[in-house]
């Protein structure tokens, strides 16, 4: 099973984050009919390729 999350368009309002960037990922479904944590903390610098991409965001604005 696969999970994926899009965006068309996005900027970032202030610097990027230097340490670490910690996200929390939800997920509701009929069964549950509540949220549910699936992933928790993780740090999004971890990974190369993200932490890549995220350089690339370019400031809201320009």
């Amino acid at each position: 099973m696969g999970l994926g999350v899009a965006a068309k368009e996005f900027c970032r309002t202030n610097a990027g984050p230097q340490a670490s960037l910690l996200v929390t990922i939800y997920l509701m479904t009929s069964e549950t009919k509540s949220f549910v944590p699936v992933v928790r903390d993780f740090d999004l610098l971890s990974d190369p390729a993200m932490a890549g991409g995220l350089d690339a965001v370019q400031p809201c604005g320009q």
